[in-house]
């Protein structure tokens, strides 16, 4: 399927691939390729599928012929090299048709990322130093802290008084309604103190999740300093287009447009990839070394609870592509497995 194979190692984990299709099989894929545009094009004259080989290429076009020629090519050669080589291919292959012309082998080379290849540090003795340097933090709320929060539930002064008169509206401005016994029944609550105490509660639990965010960056930042992982271009393009995405996200819903928030604070998209790449470089260096320790220490998520997380999204993602969903699902599960084993190191 293939010949003339030349494969090149380069930097940052990826490889140049060059090589060249047999005219044999040219002449074999070219003849599937024009059965295909045969079963797809009327020609005057000619029934559907039954139209002579040299008319449908003039009709169509001979560079068209061969573009489609070489993309099915390629593809199934670029699959065997991968199986042959045993290449640990991650991410899409950029390509270049470096020969293409009627009556000669296709040629092509391929830029493509490997799974880096890397040392991992002695995690475990890294988690538990990070362990040892983060003191328990004693979480507390203090009244100020409750108060503050009540604050924000006062009823709006709209729905403390009677219905607006017509030409009064602006006469008096009312103040917001303090909170009483009667007024959080309207939150669905019983009363004041029960209000108070769960107000207290979810401080509390916001408290405690962002004191394990905290040591787990702390985690995070003294493994990723001792792992050295070529990390391939590929995949950190791809977290910069995550965090590019979930940013655009977080923008609409403050109900801006990028473009306008971007104008607005006199930046570019280029200058925003610029800021984040050492995150985005952070990021994809913390993924290989999860997957790593998850298959050093055999951690795996269990079916059950994979399938459980998988319906619970469908569930709420109606479009989601199912096979793409338990793939995030799985990975999402087989990290917090890992970071919990980390975490559990003295």
């Amino acid at each position: 399927m293939y010949e003339n194979l030349t494969i090149k190692e380069l930097p940052n984990s990826e490889l140049e691939i060059g090589a060249e299709i047999p005219l044999k099989q040219v002449e074999k894929y070219q003849q599937e390729v024009l059965k295909k545009i045969n079963a797809r094009v009327e020609i005057p004259g000619f029934r559907k599928g039954h139209t002579p080989d040299a008319t449908l290429i003039r009709h169509v076009g001979e560079a068209q012929v061969m573009e489609e020629v070489a993309e099915t090519a390629f593809s199934d050669s670029f699959r065997q090299i991968v199986l042959d080589k045993q290449l640990d291919i991650i991410g899409r292959p950029e390509v270049t048709i470096t020969k293409l012309a009627p009556g000669n082998p296709i040629g092509f080379k391929i830029i493509t990322a490997l799974f880096p290849r890397f040392e991992l540090p002695d995690y475990k003795t890294l988690a538990g130093q990070a362990r040892a340097e983060r003191k328990e933090v004693s979480v507390e709320v203090t009244e100020a802290e409750v108060q503050e929060t009540l604050r924000h539930f006062r009823l709006p002064a709209g729905e403390a008084g009677g219905p607006a008169v017509p030409g009064k509206e602006f006469e008096k401005v009312k103040e917001p309604e303090p909170l009483t016994e009667e007024t959080v029944k309207k939150f669905g609550f019983n009363s004041l103190a029960d209000f108070k105490g769960r107000i207290k509660e979810d401080l509390k639990k916001q408290k405690e999740r962002r004191a394990a965010e905290e040591k787990r960056g702390a985690l995070v930042e003294k493994i990723i300093a001792a792992t050295i992982v070529p990390l391939p271009r590929v995949v950190v393009e791809s977290e910069l287009e995550k965090m590019l995405n979930q940013f655009k996200a977080d923008i609409e819903r403050r109900g801006m447009k990028l473009p306008d928030y971007l104008e607005k604070i006199k930046k570019t998209e280029e200058d925003l990839r610029r800021e984040w790449r050492p995150d985005a470089e952070k990021r994809g260096k913390l993924q290989f070394i999860l997957h790593a320790i998850a298959k050093q220490e055999n951690i795996r998520p269990s079916e059950t609870n994979i399938e459980q997380e998988l319906a619970h999204l469908l569930e709420h993602q109606k479009d989601a592509d199912p096979l793409r969903a338990r793939l995030y699902i799985e990975q999402m599960l087989t990290n917090e497995a890992v970071f919990k084993f980390l975490e559990s190191q003295k």
